[in-house]
This record gives C-alpha cells, structure tokens and sequence, in this order.
C-alpha cells in the first residue's frame, strides 16, 4: 500500500460520507440524497479522485500520466470555479463549512500537491488536454438532460430557465475552454518538472 495515495483516498472519502451523512440527516431517504448529490461535477470528481487513489493504495501501482494529470485537472477546476463563482455569499454552517471546502478545497490542493510531488507525468501536450475535456463533456450534457427531465440543475450557468439557451451555450462554451486552458497548463508544466528531475 502506497502512503500518499492511500492518505488521499482515505481523505477523499471519508469527506464524501461526512457530507453524504450531513445531508441525509437534513433530508432522509438516503438514495435520494445520493441521487441528487450525483447531479454535482463537485461530487463525481471527488468520487473519481478517491477512486483512482483507492485503487493506487491497494496495488501499489500509479496511476499513468495521462490519467493522473486529468483527475488533476478535473479537481482543479472544481476549486477553481468553486472559489471564483460558486462560494460568492455563501456561509454554511460550523459542520458544512468542513466539509463544503473539503470537497472544493482541501480534496484539490491534496491532489494538486500529489501531482506536483509523485504522479507520473511523461510527454504530455495539447492533444492530451483536448482529450481530458471529454468527461465535463459528458457531464455538463448528463447535467442538463437530468435538468430537462427533472426540473432541476445543479448550477446556475447551466441552468435554461434563468437566462436562456444561448447564455448556457456560452457558459459550457466557457467552461470547455477553461478545461483546456488548464489542461495545456498541466501538461506544459509536466515537461518542465519531467526535464528537472
């Protein structure tokens, strides 16, 4: 078992059920709850970080540069978008605080950390970066066709009721590019480590 990865699954997790428990005693029904926290990008990336370190802990094995840099670039947009348009006047409770900014904060600076000190990060570039913007892809259309069905979308960018269809085309226009914007960063930023070392 591999320390740092193990430590990151372990943090990932036991955040994920602390917010997890923290909505079901507000909310009951449990499959409810965790169907709706699956509307969340925030959720399914920490998911996916926890399950790549999981996985990493339990054989040892890294995982490759590609995938390592993806989930990095994926949690880092989390925090980034968190800090920039979704945390503008919300103060959640004592608890919620914790575990609000363990899921958009802490979860990410870990990983970021991770990466910069441990990942694999071999010959990275462009084409790389083009292909890690295919999962908010996806997720920004599964988001929006739950929307459709149920009346109800996880964040306001994409979300047709408030501003229209040509203001939601633009914020996933946004976002996309975004996604690669950092992509390309992390892979510039891998060459460099990788020439250092």
């Amino acid at each position: 078992m591999t320390r740092p990865e193990a430590a990151i699954a372990i943090l990932a997790w036991v955040i994920i059920a602390a917010q997890t428990g923290l909505n079901i005693s507000r909310d009951g029904a449990p499959l409810d709850v965790i169907w709706s926290q699956l509307r969340f990008f925030t959720f399914l990336t920490n998911i996916t970080v926890a399950i790549v370190m999981t996985r990493a802990a339990l054989t040892g094995q890294r995982p490759g540069a590609s995938l390592s840099t993806a989930i990095t670039v994926w949690i880092t947009v989390v925090m980034l978008v968190y800090h920039a348009l979704l945390n503008q006047g919300f103060t959640p409770d004592m608890i919620d605080f914790y575990t609000d900014h363990g899921l958009h904060t802490v979860v990410p600076v870990v990983t970021i950390g991770w990466w910069v000190m441990r990942a694999h990060k071999g010959s990275l570039g462009a084409r790389d970066a083009a292909l890690w913007c295919l999962f908010p892809i996806a997720y920004l259309l599964y988001a929006l066709v739950r929307g459709l069905i149920g009346g109800t979308y996880p964040y306001f960018f994409i979300d047709p009721t408030r501003d229209g269809w040509a203001t939601v085309g633009a914020w996933v226009a946004a976002m996309t590019v975004l996604f690669f914007l950092v992509g390309c960063l992390y892979a510039y930023s891998a060459r460099l480590l990788t020439r250092k070392r």
